[in-house]
């Protein structure tokens, strides 16, 4: 199977030695490496396609008459849907999964700098100020989680063990370890109400863009944060900024926005009650060796069925 490795060309050599040595290890793989069109063009034998969402994959694609397969090192593929190529012509996998150690621990990381008054500390220390206050507690709390997959499934692990009770939506209910009480979508509004913490972490889709606005901020307790690792367009930043501003909910740690990389003129960064991190939740040095096991495992079970372990839905726009 000729396998075609495509990355930017600033990244491309930080990972051609480790992609290269995991790919060696495939029956019957062989791999091709390209930076650019141009460069993918030498290799238009190639079936399956390893790839970020980059912008010039219609590109690539378009040069590649034998393409069979395409796998995307991430797990969300939202950019794909506005790319001018056939999705119903090939076979499409993700890296479900990738994330999930990553980003739950980010969001305990956030859940704590809210209850443990880090950023107020750190203002302190930086007017020499010496003020104690009260600190709060996990145990008791409710987490909501919007989004209950794979990184859903390890938070309310985490959360659990730290006293949570733990609440959540996914689009077919079913019992999911750790969670107290699992809603189907139109779950939502109670969620949001009984919940001191909401995490986002569901994909953007038609369906979720904008899904967080006005009204459903209201129905937020004025104590509660909203904490959003998905994408950036699942929140009506407007909406929110008010919300933050007028005492609607307590605060917000975000680490996607609607425009990326934040604008300057945002009124997000003046906000006390706000942590902003530049989309860095899912990012560590385990991401792509992660990333790799999920391409092999598809690999593996593609070789023996024909199928894929963690497909594109085209149906679903995930």
């Amino acid at each position: 199977m000729e396998i075609l490795f495509l990355q930017r060309p600033d990244v491309l050599p930080g990972q051609v030695e480790l992609v290269t040595r995991r790919i060696a290890e495939l029956e019957g793989a062989r791999l091709h490496c390209a930076s650019s069109p141009e460069e993918a063009r030498q290799y238009a034998g190639a079936e399956i396609l390893l790839c970020p969402t980059l912008p010039w994959l219609p590109e690539v694609i378009e040069g590649l008459p034998r393409l069979r397969w395409i796998h995307f090192l991430s797990a969300g593929v939202d950019r794909i849907w506005e790319m001018p190529f056939d999705k119903t012509r090939y076979l499409m996998s993700k890296s479900v999964g990738v994330h999930a150690h990553t980003i739950s621990e980010f969001v305990i990381g956030a859940i704590l700098y809210a209850l443990k008054g880090f950023g107020t500390y750190q203002r302190q220390q930086q007017r020499r100020e010496w003020r104690r206050f009260r600190l709060d507690e996990c145990a008791g709390k409710t987490l909501g989680i919007v989004g209950l997959g794979t990184i859903g499934a390890r938070l309310a692990e985490l959360a659990a063990g730290l006293g949570f009770r733990v609440v959540g939506t996914v689009n077919t209910p079913r019992e999911i370890p750790h969670v107290d009480v699992v809603y189907d979508a139109s779950g939502l509004d109670d969620v949001l109400a009984q919940s001191d913490f909401v995490v986002l972490l569901v994909p953007l889709t038609p369906a979720t863009r904008g899904l967080i606005g006005a009204r459903e901020l209201g129905l937020m307790k004025p104590t509660a944060w909203l904490i959003n690792v998905a994408r950036g367009e699942v929140v009506d930043e407007k909406a929110l900024v008010e919300a933050l501003r007028g005492g609607g909910i307590a605060g917000a740690v975000l680490d996607v926005f609607e425009e990326e990389p934040l604008p300057a003129e945002s009124p997000l960064w003046e906000l006390e009650n706000v942590l902003i991190t530049p989309h860095v939740a899912g990012t560590t040095q385990h991401y792509m060796p992660r990333a790799l096991e999920i391409f092999a495992e598809n690999y593996r079970h593609f070789l023996a069925t024909g199928e894929l372990v963690t497909p594109v839905s085209v149906a679903l726009g995930y």
